[in-house]
């Protein structure tokens, strides 16, 4: 074997050597960047789960529903129909109905007369009681969203 010829397999071989290099770090680009996505996903279902959890302690233990919260949840509302299936955003629809109902009820209470006001708190009790239930299921209708694969 001479020189010239371990130069010539060399040269040769130095295309396929970067080829393979270059698929391996394609490869590593892909894989990093899909976790990416996977976390930037994650982020943003977990911030829709946090609103609406704030938006329910609110709706269930607070005299009213602040409006900042209010409208933190309306807007978690709308992301949520572009990261979530149809049953889970129905559900957070239901949520929404609810709380307005309570916060309907309590400006009705303070623009009626005592005594008509009894059909409005009983609307606030139920709907805060529905809350309450909503509550315990959150974390299980969220579950297989928020989960790290």
């Amino acid at each position: 074997m001479t020189f010239d010829y371990i130069l010539e397999i060399g040269h040769a071989s130095l295309g396929p050597v970067v080829a393979i290099l270059a698929v391996a770090v394609a490869y590593g680009q892909y894989r990093v960047q899909r976790q990416k996505a996977k976390s930037d996903l994650f982020a943003l279902r977990f911030d829709v789960y946090r609103r609406t959890l704030r938006y329910v302690q609110a709706a269930r233990y607070d005299s009213s529903i602040p409006p900042q919260i209010s409208s933190e949840f309306a807007a978690a509302l709308q992301e949520a129909q572009f990261l979530f299936d149809e049953q889970l955003w129905t559900s957070l629809t239901n949520i929404q109905e609810k709380g307005v109902a309570i916060s309907v009820s309590l400006e009705m209470i303070r623009n009626t007369p005592p005594e008509q006001e009894l059909s409005y708190r009983y609307t606030i009790q139920d709907s805060k009681r529905w809350m309450a239930q909503a509550e315990g299921q959150l974390a299980g209708l969220f579950n297989s969203y928020l989960r790290v694969r």
